[in-house]
Order: C-alpha cells, then sequence, then structure tokens
C-alpha cells in the first residue's frame, strides 16, 4: 500500500506473502441473470428470463446451479480450499426450495468429483 498525506515522508509497503495469506476462498451464489441485447439505445441491455426457468421470489432470478458449477471450477484456479459460504434460494410459500437444495448439492458433488476442494457448504434461509 501507498500512504502521502502533507508534511509526511511517503511509505511504501509490500508484503510479498500477502497473496499466499488466504486460508480459503467464500463464495456467495444463489443464481443469475440473462440478459438480451435490444436495439433501444436508452436502454440496449434488457434482463429477461429463458422459457421454461424456474424462478424464485427476487425478481429475474433462476434456479441455475450449473452457475454454481462455473463459479466453483473457476476459482479453483487460485489453489485454495473453496467454502460455499452462502447458497440459497427465495421461496416464500416453500414449493421449489427442495429442487433448488438437490440441484446445487448436485452440482457441488459434480465439482468435488471434478477434484475441487470444497471444504463446506452453508445453505441460506430468507425468513420472512
Amino acid at each position: 500500500y501507498h500512504y502521502r498525506s502533507i508534511g509526511i515522508t511517503p511509505i511504501k509497503h509490500i508484503n510479498k506473502l500477502a497473496p499466499y495469506s488466504n486460508d480459503f476462498i467464500g463464495l456467495n451464489y444463489h443464481s443469475h441473470s440473462f440478459i438480451k441485447f435490444t436495439w433501444n439505445i436508452v436502454s440496449p441491455l434488457k434482463l429477461c428470463i429463458p422459457y421454461g426457468s424456474i424462478t424464485t421470489d427476487a425478481t429475474n432470478a433462476t434456479i441455475y446451479p450449473e452457475g454454481l458449477y462455473r463459479a466453483l471450477k473457476q476459482l479453483s484456479i487460485l489453489h485454495l480450499p473453496i467454502i460455499i459460504t452462502e447458497n440459497g434460494i427465495a421461496d416464500s410459500m416453500d414449493v421449489r426450495r427442495h429442487l433448488f437444495i438437490r440441484r446445487h448439492l448436485y452440482a457441488v458433488s459434480k465439482a468435488i468429483q471434478d477434484g475441487i476442494d470444497i471444504r463446506g457448504y452453508y445453505y441460506w434461509v430468507r425468513n420472512n
């Protein structure tokens, strides 16, 4: 980091061990968004929900466990253990939660089978 202030000598310090100081990487994953291009100059991008998608109570959010798998795969290049610190669904009627959990835990198990070092999983519950 750099520190500079009026009347104080500049101090520069670089911690060469900083890139290796993390014990793990935490990932929060709930959903993803589909964005569609439009020819509207004022609003060229539009959030949309693909036909057949299962949605959550959150606006424009769909159940998409493949996104969790992809995020885990991308994080694995850091060569650190991964803890899924938050994963869950907004489902006030509690009708899609079982599907969400099963599909996302399947994605986690697939990532583990593929050699990704996942050490923990925390499920997020929205209290209404």
